[in-house]
């Protein structure tokens, strides 16, 4: 069986997924926006490096 299941739906509006591991199987609800841009690597690099603040781990992904 394995460790976390996630189930993802890529509508229009927003990617909907929820995630859960099967040790606690809480629920976890997942919403991004549909907007896609390419970013080089190196100006992901300088953003995390000199932004002011931080978002919690939770609400803050890069995916590549």
């Amino acid at each position: 069986m394995a460790d976390l299941t996630i189930v993802a739906d890529p509508g229009g509006s927003f990617l909907k997924s929820f995630s859960t591991t099967m040790s606690s199987f809480v629920p976890q609800l997942t919403l991004m926006e549909p907007e896609v841009a390419l970013v080089p690597q190196q100006s992901i690099e300088v953003y995390e490096r000199n932004k002011i603040g931080s978002a919690a781990p939770e609400n803050s992904a890069w995916i590549e």
